[in-house]
């Protein structure tokens, strides 16, 4: 949306009424970005893609609550991060189990 565009008040309400349903999961995503603007995070180019991977799935948990496409299918792209891991960065091959995001 560019800084011309006019949301409608249903749009708006739609958007807050979404917000409010996932807050919890809407703080770890801003919690995130907090954090990607911190000196040290910003010298650090791996944390900063690992950060911007954990808001990507952050972003499509929400979607998929919503019934709504991938956050990279929504806009044609591959997907970001096509490596299937742990969270301790090993690849799942290796026989640990695959862990999802928690609240």
């Amino acid at each position: 949306m560019d800084a011309g565009a006019v949301t409608g008040p249903g749009d708006l309400e739609m958007a807050l009424g979404n917000a409010r349903q996932q807050r919890e999961d809407m703080v770890l995503w801003l919690a995130l970005q907090v954090m990607m603007t911190d000196d040290v995070a910003l010298a650090d180019d791996a944390l900063q893609e690992r950060l911007i991977i954990l808001q990507d799935r952050i972003e499509n948990m929400m979607r998929a609550r919503l019934g709504l496409p991938d956050r990279d299918a929504a806009r044609g792209k591959p997907k970001r991060d096509n490596r299937d891991e742990c969270d301790d960065g090993a690849p799942e091959e290796t026989g640990h189990p695959k862990k999802g995001l928690t609240a």
